[in-house]
Formats: structure tokens, C-alpha cells, sequence
């Protein structure tokens, strides 16, 4: 059942409950990891100044999107933000683009080549030694 908008009548309960739910949800992840610092200090044997940090940068992360991401996402078209992200990663090797059709639609699927997972895990190896893991 689609959620139609029309004007001077509101916004559709369910619609309300939906975005009620999503913006709890995301405020919420700011706050989830502040009960779990002891145990993840103890975990990953850092000191508990990084254990702070991994709740302060959260915190910004949140404030850097709803300050610029959310802004550019309304200015920016989603498709052509897609488009160079895919163009990126194609030319850099990390994914292979195959495009076509699906019935009169057009299909983009893309695949991770061995450079991208390459790339990847020497990625989570900098996290794991940032982490002293």
C-alpha cells in the first residue's frame, strides 16, 4: 500500500511512524557503543583515551552528516553521486561494471575484482594496526 502525500491533509500515520522509527534509530547508534567502551577498551587493549574517541567521532560523524551530507544530498542528484563513485572504483580496478538491460530497464551490476579485495584487506590491516590488533 503506497503512501500518497496530499496537500493541507498531513503526513500518513504510517509514514509518520516510519520516520518516527528511523530518525530514534539513527540517534540512537551515537549513543549505543557509550555502554560498551569499558569492555571494548579491554578487548582491543587500548587505552582508554582511544576508547573515548570511538564515542566523540561518532558523534561528529553524526554532526558532519546532518550538516553537510544531508544538505548535499538535497542538492546533489543521488544518480549522478552513484555514477562517479562506480566511475571511480571501475578506473581505480577495485570493481568491474557490467551494464545492460533488464526488460526495458537498464541494469548496472558490479563485482569486486581481486585488486578491490586486495585493497580491502590492506585497508583492515591499517584499521587492525591502528587498533594494535
Amino acid at each position: 500500500m503506497p503512501c500518497v502525500l496530499k496537500e493541507n491533509e498531513g503526513i500518513p500515520k504510517l509514514l509518520l511512524i516510519i520516520k518516527a522509527l528511523a530518525t530514534g534509530f539513527s540517534v540512537a547508534n551515537c549513543y549505543y557503543n557509550q555502554s560498551l567502551l569499558g569492555s571494548i577498551v579491554s578487548d582491543f587493549h587500548a587505552s582508554e583515551y582511544d576508547g573515548s574517541i570511538i564515542s566523540a567521532l561518532t558523534q561528529f560523524g553524526y554532526v558532519v552528516g546532518l550538516c553537510i551530507v544531508i544538505p548535499l544530498g538535497n542538492t546533489l542528484s543521488k544518480k549522478r553521486i552513484i555514477t562517479i563513485q562506480i566511475d571511480k572504483l571501475s578506473s581505480a580496478g577495485y570493481i568491474s561494471v557490467e551494464k545492460g538491460m533488464s526488460g526495458n530497464r537498464p541494469r548496472t551490476l558490479c563485482s569486486i575484482t581481486e585488486d578491490g579485495i586486495k585493497a580491502f584487506e590492506e585497508y583492515v590491516d591499517v584499521l587492525k594496526s591502528y587498533l594494535n590488533l
